[in-house]
C-alpha cells in the first residue's frame, strides 16, 4: 500500500442542523479532540462515524475522503465486541501475559475458526503480526470491569486484524488512557503514532501524556456549547512562525490545553509560590473554592519574558483559552510590545510606566513593583529577615557578622533569597500573611478566579 494513501485526511464540515454548525475540522492521521467534560466530543466522534458508516444517514455532515478511507470501528469501554472478536482477543490476551509472539500456523488456525476463507487468512495473518510488532508486546491489559477483552489496546489489535476490506481503516478511539498509569499512557501513545502510518487514528482524551511529542495541528479542540467557535483548531504553519517554541507539546504544555484558565508566570519561583498564596485569599475570602486546581487553572512558567508566542497560543487566533499574565516589572515594555498582536489599544510606543500598567491591567496583565524578591525585601523587610532566621541559619549568622548597615544587610539578604529561589519562595509563601502579599499578586489571583467561575473565553480585544 502506498505511503500517500496511507495518511489520507479527512476533512469534515457542519451544517444548520448540527450542533457544530459552520465549524470545519481537519484530521489528521492521529488526531487528539480534547475538551471539557459535556463539551461535545463524543458528540462530534458520533457525527462523523454515524457518516462514514452510512454517508446517506446524516445530512448536516459534509465528509471529504480520499476513496481509500472506510470506517474501521469505534473503541472505548462501553462498546460490545461481537463474539468473533472476543475470540480473538482472547488470544490477544496470551499473547500479552506470556510476552511471546505465536507462530504463524497458531494465527492462521485462529482465523480458519473465526470463519475466515482461505483468501482472507494471509491477510488477517499479516495484519496480526503488524498489530502485534507495533505494540512490541508490551500489551496494556488494564480494564476497570476485569474483563481483559474491553482492554482498548487489544480491541485496536483485533479490530486492525478483521479489517479485511479494501482500503485504510478509520479508528475512533475514546479516552485510551483510562486505568493506564503514566508510563503505560506515554508507551500506548507512541504505539497510536506508529498504527497512524497504518491507518488513521481519531481519539478523545483527557489526558496531557496523551499529547506528548504530538504537532499542534494535530490537537481539536471542542468547547462547550455557550462559547464560540465551538471547533478550534490551528494551521499547520501556526507554530512555526513563532520564534523560542517547541513545534511539539510536551506535558506543561500540553497540560494548559485542558485548563479553564492559564496563568502564565515568568519562572518556577511564581509558580512555587502562587498556589499557596491563592489557597490563603480564597479561604479568607470563603469563595467557592479552596485551590487553584479546584477552579481548573494551570500555572505556565515561560522560563523567561518572552509571552508572545504563548499569547498568540491562547489567543482567539490560537485554541481560545482565557489567560492572565503575572510579571515583574522589567518584563512590562516587552509584554506590552507582544501584545500589539493581539489588540489595538497596544499600538504606537509604549506609554509612561503607570499608564502601561493600567492599560495592561484591563487585559489580565499584571505588573510586579519590582522583581519578585525585591519586592518582598523592600516592602516586607520583616518577613524576609524572619525566614532567614528560621530556614537559613548559617546565612543569617554570615548577614550579622559582615553587614554594616541596612542597605548592606539588605543586598546580602537579597543574595540569600535568589541563591535559594524555589525554596526562598516556598517558605515566603507559607509565611506570609494576607496582608503581605503584594497587590498585584493579589489582583492577579482574584482576575484568575473571576474568569475561572464564569466558564466562558474572554470577549475578543479586536
Amino acid at each position: 500500500m502506498e505511503k500517500e494513501k496511507q495518511r489520507g485526511i479527512i476533512k469534515a464540515f457542519f451544517e444548520e442542523s448540527s450542533e457544530f454548525a459552520n465549524n470545519k475540522v481537519r484530521f489528521s492521521p492521529l488526531t487528539a479532540i480534547i475538551g471539557e467534560n459535556l463539551s461535545g466530543k463524543s458528540r462530534l466522534m458520533e457525527e462523523i462515524s454515524k457518516v462514514l458508516i452510512n454517508p446517506d444517514e446524516l445530512n448536516n455532515v459534509v465528509i471529504e475522503k480520499t476513496e481509500h478511507t472506510q470506517f474501521g470501528g469505534m473503541i472505548c469501554e462501553r462498546e460490545p465486541l461481537s463474539e468473533q472478536e472476543k475470540r480473538l482477543a482472547r488470544l490477544v490476551i496470551s499473547i500479552a501475559q506470556r510476552r511471546r509472539k505465536p507462530l504463524k500456523k497458531s494465527v492462521q488456525q485462529a482465523g480458519k475458526e473465526l470463519g475466515l476463507k482461505a483468501e482472507k487468512l494471509e491477510q488477517f495473518s499479516s495484519r496480526f503480526f503488524e498489530a502485534i510488532n507495533l505494540f512490541g508486546l508490551q500489551i496494556p491489559l488494564t480494564s476497570h470491569k476485569g474483563d481483559f477483552t474491553q482492554s482498548i489496546s487489544v480491541q485496536l489489535i483485533v479490530k486492525y486484524a478483521l479489517f479485511l476490506r479494501p482500503g485504510i481503516p478509520v479508528f475512533f478511539v475514546e479516552e485510551p488512557e483510562m486505568h493506564l498509569h503514566p508510563q503505560g499512557q506515554m508507551h500506548l501513545r507512541k504505539v497510536l503514532t506508529k498504527f497512524s502510518d497504518h491507518a488513521q487514528i481519531l481519539m478523545t482524551t483527557h489526558s496531557p501524556y496523551m499529547l506528548v511529542g504530538l504537532p499542534w495541528h494535530s490537537l481539536v479542540k471542542v468547547n462547550p456549547p455557550q462559547i464560540e467557535p465551538r471547533i478550534r483548531q490551528i494551521p499547520k504553519d501556526f507554530i512555526s512562525r513563532k520564534t523560542e517554541f517547541p513545534r511539539r507539546l510536551n506535558a506543561e504544555l500540553a497540560a494548559t490545553l485542558f485548563a479553564r484558565v492559564v496563568l502564565l508566570v515568568e519562572g518556577e519561583t511564581e509558580k512555587i509560590s502562587i498556589p499557596i498564596f491563592a489557597k490563603k485569599i480564597l479561604q479568607a475570602q470563603k469563595a467557592d473554592a479552596e485551590d487553584l486546581t479546584e477552579l481548573g487553572v494551570q500555572i505556565l512558567s515561560i522560563n523567561g519574558n518572552n509571552f508572545k508566542p504563548y499569547l498568540h497560543l491562547f489567543s482567539h487566533q490560537g485554541f481560545n483559552i482565557p489567560w492572565v499574565i503575572l510579571t515583574d516589572n522589567d518584563s512590562a515594555d516587552n509584554l506590552f510590545r507582544a501584545l500589539k498582536g493581539i489588540s489595538k489599544e497596544f499600538s504606537g510606543k509604549p506609554p509612561g510606566r503607570r499608564l502601561m500598567r493600567s492599560i495592561l491591567q484591563k487585559h489580565n496583565c499584571f505588573v510586579m513593583q519590582e522583581d519578585f524578591e525585591k519586592d518582598f525585601l523592600y516592602r516586607t523587610p520583616n518577613l524576609v529577615e524572619l525566614i532567614i532566621k528560621k530556614y537559613f541559619p548559617e546565612d543569617w549568622k554570615l548577614i550579622k557578622a559582615r553587614a554594616r548597615s541596612v542597605k548592606e544587610s539588605r543586598a546580602l539578604m537579597l543574595r540569600v533569597m535568589r541563591r535559594n529561589k524555589p525554596r526562598f519562595a516556598q517558605f515566603l509563601a507559607s509565611e506570609a500573611r494576607i496582608d503581605e502579599i503584594p497587590r498585584a499578586i493579589k489582583r492577579t489571583i482574584e482576575s484568575v478566579h473571576t474568569m475561572a467561575i464564569a466558564k466562558t473565553s474572554p470577549p475578543d480585544p479586536n
